[in-house]
């Protein structure tokens, strides 16, 4: 069972993938964080990515997640 605490894992699960299949080795490390994480469902997800290497057409990439 999903716990409101929880309930940013699918989300956070779901941005992992996408940016996994943009910066594929380059992709270091996704930290999330916010009220969502602290159990405010209501909050938005923030993110943070860390990547070894950011192009033009990555962020192009990005930008149609």
């Amino acid at each position: 069972m999903i716990t409101m605490a929880q309930t940013w894992k699918p989300a956070a699960e779901s941005l992992t993938r996408d940016l996994g299949g943009i910066f594929r080795g380059r992709l270091l490390s996704i930290v999330v964080y916010g009220g969502q994480v602290d159990g405010n469902a209501t909050a938005p997800l923030q993110s943070l990515a860390l990547v070894s290497s950011l192009t033009a057409a990555d962020l192009e990439a990005c930008a149609h997640l």
